[in-house]
């Protein structure tokens, strides 16, 4: 919808409904004619046009009223994405509506049920990147804005080069930067690592008909605002124990159990608690002890610190929440050297990322979530030392995954930490974990365990959070609990606006 006053929206009313029948497909068609349509008739004719996906083609009616809302003529034009843009018979108004309409149909069209994946992946903040002829990509992408009204989202319509945003469009042979964002081939009609839910089966269903882009416009935003009023109210609960009591209560409600589906995933990016419930119900639950949990995938950084290799241990990988950024971090993590830090993690709901700083040349691995993580972090320190290096230096990506799969530790006794790492082991588990939007994020420095330092590291980690994120976190202390507490905005600290602060 093109940019106007809320007062201009509300007395733009519908005055009227025309049905008109496509003499192709022989379906009627409901054309809501508004004031404003009215208001611009010229010599007693006005004109809309009005989009109608007719069998395999998509058809645009250019219709003729009178003062009377009478329908003096129709006429009936085959458009493509190309045809509105160049066509000279539509305002930049007109243009810009017809392509969120286009484009919608045309993705329901190439991509049918799937397109329901990609709706899904944009409204729990996967990366979703569009593969294919520029000239189908943009406007494709330009109707997909539509569906990420509810968060701040960064668009690159058209690049060449590897972006982090949260749409990207880009041609075919880059898809390789993305291995694991949802991936939109339009020239295969393929949508890779995407998840189907029956919520966005639904949501298609409601506005699949709809020719008016008003009407469209009013009805997903309708649709989103339903949904973000409940995750914000969802993620608001204080411990695990309220999860099943508010679902059971929205139940009865009458929230439909699809819609609470998108309900939960939205909302295990904004609380803890809701995390470990939304990974409670994945298979991962199901394994026994967690030494067994072997990593998903690798990356081998270089000794300037920039990504060299990547290797995918496993096939199944959980949905990737915005790992290009932890990935970016990972390689601005030079100008904390002075930190000293041996250990560094990053959490997303679904996957656990583990960097060992202190080693020469750094390897990060990536988990599945699991609640006795600590364990993991004791394997992955007993494995570095023994067979990091070995990984490092050889360039086979077949060698790298047998090393892994056979040489993981899977027994609790036959892990043997040094002090050193015992000691990162206990600071962790007494440390609190920063939650930042989708993504957590947590420090471990080498210390003693007392009083005194870990008063001094607690010291050093605000020091730190502060001069990054332009902020003051604040420390709520209850007995030997030090919790961190703030309002950090964006994971990019450069880009912080300290007016603009969200609560977490």
């Amino acid at each position: 919808m093109t940019n106007k006053t809320v007062t201009e929206v509300k007395n733009n009313h519908i005055i009227n409904i025309a049905s008109v029948n496509c003499d192709i497909c022989h379906k009627m068609i409901e054309v809501p004619i508004r004031k404003s349509d009215k208001d611009s008739e010229i010599g007693g004719i006005f004109r809309i046009v009005a989009i109608h996906q007719c069998l395999n083609e998509q058809i645009a009616f250019l219709l003729f009223f009178d003062d009377f809302l009478v329908l003096r003529q129709k006429v009936r034009t085959h458009v493509t994405l190309t045809d509105i843009h160049e066509s000279d018979i539509f305002s930049e108004d007109q243009r810009r509506n017809l392509r969120i309409l286009s484009g919608f149909n045309y993705l329901r069209k190439k991509l049918k049920d799937d397109l329901a994946k990609v709706i899904y992946g944009i409204l729990i903040n996967q990366q979703v990147v569009i593969t294919g002829e520029k000239t189908s990509v943009i406007p494709s992408i330009e109707s997909l804005e539509i569906f990420a009204k509810h968060r701040r989202v960064s668009i690159d319509s058209w690049t060449l080069d590897k972006s982090t945003a949260d749409i990207i469009g880009t041609k075919p042979e880059n898809a390789q930067f993305y291995f694991s964002s949802l991936i939109v081939d339009l020239e295969n009609n393929i949508v890779f690592n995407g998840m189907i839910n029956d919520y966005c089966i639904d949501f298609i269903k409601q506005i699949e008909d709809i020719s008016d882009i008003e009407t469209f416009t009013r009805v997903v935003e309708d649709e989103l605002i339903k949904l973000i009023y409940f995750a914000k109210e969802f993620s608001l609960i204080q411990n695990f124990d309220e999860i099943e009591p508010y679902l059971s209560a929205l139940v009865l409600e009458g929230v439909d159990e699809n819609l609470l589906d998108a309900i939960i995933a939205l909302s295990a990016q904004l609380n803890p608690f809701i995390a470990q419930y939304y990974r409670t119900n994945l298979d991962i639950s199901d394994l026994v002890d967690s030494y067994e949990i072997k990593p998903y995938r690798l990356w081998i950084f270089d000794e300037s610190n920039k990504l060299e290799s990547f290797v995918k241990i496993q096939e199944d990988v959980p949905i990737n929440f915005k790992e290009d950024l932890i990935i970016d971090r990972i390689e601005r993590l030079p100008d904390q050297c002075d930190l000293q830090l041996n250990l560094f993690e990053y959490f997303t709901p679904l996957n656990h990322y583990i960097l060992a700083a202190n080693l020469k040349q750094k390897t990060l691995l990536c988990f599945p979530r699991f609640n006795e993580d600590n364990n993991i972090i004791a394997n992955t320190l007993e494995f570095a030392n023994d067979n990091l290096n070995k990984i490092q230096s050889d360039d086979n990506e077949y060698d790298i995954r047998q090393i892994i799969i056979h040489n993981w530790l899977n027994k609790k006794e036959d892990i043997v930490l040094s002090e050193q790492y015992i000691s990162i082991l206990d600071i962790r588990s007494i440390l609190p974990t920063v939650m930042e939007q989708s993504i957590l994020e947590s420090y471990y420095f080498d210390t003693d365990i007392n009083v005194d330092n870990l008063k001094q590291l607690i010291t050093e980690l605000i020091e730190m959070l502060s001069d990054e994120f332009k902020s003051e976190p604040k420390i709520i202390h209850n007995e030997n609990l030090y919790t961190i507490k703030d309002v950090l905005k964006d994971l990019k600290a450069d880009n912080v606006n300290n007016g603009d602060k969200i609560e977490l």
